[in-house]
């Protein structure tokens, strides 16, 4: 069914490049960001330079070359260091996500302060908070203001070709959820188009209400990863809003942690892979394919681990066939699922294995934390805490998920000194968000069970720096603004 939609486009001069025209539909920014342009300079002068690039972007760097060639730059040396140094083994896109991180988070030079305070921001932007003194250097150096200043027209010449894409895909997604943009006042999804970076590696954050998309552009635009993380814009509050409704089927989060192709963050957080499922969905069902094809993807996609696509595909015909917007549709959809019925449905599902390329499934190291926190789900917490203990004894005392793992066993056998000092070092060492803030959610109820309101408000605080990525974690940490943990009612 398709559904006539009048969409809207505001245009604005932006805070991006000056003479930029950033382009908007609703609470969409399509745009190049001010700040990343100079993080992506300095770590150019570093020596980042991928192989992949538009035509575009090749001018620009050799644009961007032409101007630095013979300029006494004093910090190149500092920045190629620092660069070298902070390298993430056998991972660009963690090497190159950490500096995005940082990009998203600075506010505008000279100073480059942080947006956040330094000791809430995300852990891949904390391992290289450092380098802004350098960046700063750099800046004024190179005089990056008005170097910028004549490059813009590479930006606006690539935010002017993705436009009509971008508008189209939103406006699909609109069409078919009939919830447009818009509808979540304070919330903005911005799409940067950052030329220095690689095109093969799609950087997507979530910060507090906003949603952030990095890429570099391609000659052949591939739209597919805006599309994606504009649904996780429109359906996430709704997850959070109804999360006790998903939880309801949470029993079926044991079938798919035997998945061995599906993340590991869609294992730990229920309710993310449920609106994982429901996006999935939809994005097949949107291709308009034969009945034979789309149950072909319908059925690849179940086999990686989606366990909910077969209720959501029935779920969906149902909504095409009825007026309500998902907005309207969503709890509906959700509290007509039946554990007991999926469950026997994921009965006859055979789960993919992963590629042959592929190393084993799971390394000594996984198998053994997938066990403690198999032993978690089942509130086996002493069990679980010797299998914690022994993955720091084997594989180093600076194990984030043995460090996070044991920080839930203690708050469980009611050590909370010790769940403390486990969380805290989590956070010490941790590059994974989900960690991140679950740590700082634990430590503000820690805080608050102790009576330390002040202590437990500025980590439910620090929390909500990232958790808009995992709707349990997000209302974790609003209700923990609103009212002490443990409190009544």
């Amino acid at each position: 069914m398709k559904i006539r939609i009048l969409l809207l486009i505001a245009f604005f001069v932006s805070g991006g490049l000056p003479g930029l025209r950033g382009q908007t539909t609703g609470d969409v920014v399509l745009d190049a960001r001010e700040e990343l342009f100079y993080v992506m300079a300095a770590l150019h002068v570093a020596g980042y330079n991928p192989a992949d690039a538009s035509e575009e972007s090749l001018l620009l760097r050799n644009a961007l070359n032409a101007e630095l060639r013979g300029r006494e730059i004093p910090s190149r040396a500092e920045l190629e260091a620092f660069y070298e140094s902070h390298r993430i083994a056998d991972d660009p896109g963690a090497t190159l996500g950490q500096y995005i991180s940082l990009g998203l988070l600075l506010s505008s030079p000279p100073d480059f302060g942080f947006t956040v305070k330094k000791e809430d921001l995300p852990p891949d932007a904390a391992r290289v908070a450092e380098f802004v003194p350098l960046l700063k250097k750099f800046y004024s150096e190179a005089r990056l203001g008005l170097l910028r200043t004549r490059l813009f027209g590479h930006y606006e010449r690539e935010v002017a070709r993705y436009s009509r894409q971008v508008r189209r895909a939103i406006a699909r997604v609109d069409g078919y959820l009939r919830f447009p943009a818009g509808t979540y006042l304070g919330r903005t999804y911005s799409i940067f188009l950052e030329l220095l970076g690689s095109p093969s590696l799609v950087q997507a954050r979530i910060y507090g209400a906003n949603y952030f998309l990095v890429t570099a552009p391609l000659d052949d635009p591939k739209i597919e990863e805006i599309q994606h993380q504009y649904m996780h814009f429109v359906l996430d509050p709704l997850a959070a809003k109804f999360v006790q409704q998903i939880n309801k089927s949470r029993a079926l989060a044991g079938i798919a942690r035997t998945a061995p192709r599906l993340g590991s963050e869609f294992k730990a957080d229920y309710p993310l892979l449920a609106t994982e499922c429901l996006i999935r969905t939809v994005e097949i069902f949107m291709q308009g394919l034969e009945e034979e094809e789309e149950n072909q993807r319908l059925q690849e996609v179940l086999q990686e681990g989606f366990i909910l696509v077969p209720y959501f595909s029935s779920a969906l015909r149902k909504f095409r066939e009825q007026e309500q917007g998902m907005n309207r549709y969503f709890r509906e959809m959700l509290e007509e699922i039946q554990p007991t019925r999926e469950a026997r449905r994921l009965e006859s599902v055979k789960f993919s294995d992963p590629p042959a390329p592929l190393p084993p499934r799971l390394s000594e190291r996984e198998r053994l934390l997938e066990r403690a926190n198999n032993y978690i789900a089942e509130g086996r917490f002493p069990e679980a805490k010797t299998l914690f203990e022994q993955a720091l004894d084997t594989y180093g005392e600076d194990d984030e998920q043995a460090l996070f793992g044991l920080g839930i066993t203690s708050s469980n056998l009611r050590k909370p000194g010790l769940a403390q000092r486990y969380f805290g070092r989590a956070l010490d060492v941790t590059r994974d968000s989900r960690i991140s803030t679950w740590s700082h959610i634990f430590l503000g109820r820690i805080h608050d069970l102790s009576g330390r309101r002040r202590e437990a408000l500025n980590q439910y605080r620090a929390a909500l720096v990232t958790a808009g990525a995992f709707p349990m974690a997000l209302q974790a940490a609003q209700q923990g603004l609103q009212a002490p943990f443990g409190s009544d009612p």
